[in-house]
């Protein structure tokens, strides 16, 4: 993962953290394994998982995160 990467995800992090979520990332460093370099979104206050945890834990990359950024903070203006 690049510097430009590594600056994505913290700033996508710290988008998710002012949702009252978290951004978690797979811990996995088997490349052969589907959740490698993969994320999933935590409701803080209860620890249950909001996007990424189907079909498989940590099933988003960065592009869905934002994408799920985007849509909670249009539904929040309406």
């Amino acid at each position: 993962m690049g510097h430009a990467d590594l600056s994505r995800e913290r700033r996508l992090r710290r988008r998710v953290e002012k949702q009252g979520c978290a951004l978690r990332k797979s811990r996995t460093r088997d490349p052969d394994r589907p959740s490698h370099g993969g994320y999933m979104i935590i409701d803080r206050a209860n620890e249950t998982p909001i996007m990424g945890h189907m079909p498989f834990p940590f099933s988003i990359n960065l592009d869905q995160v934002d994408g799920w950024l985007s849509r909670h903070q249009e539904d929040a203006a309406h």
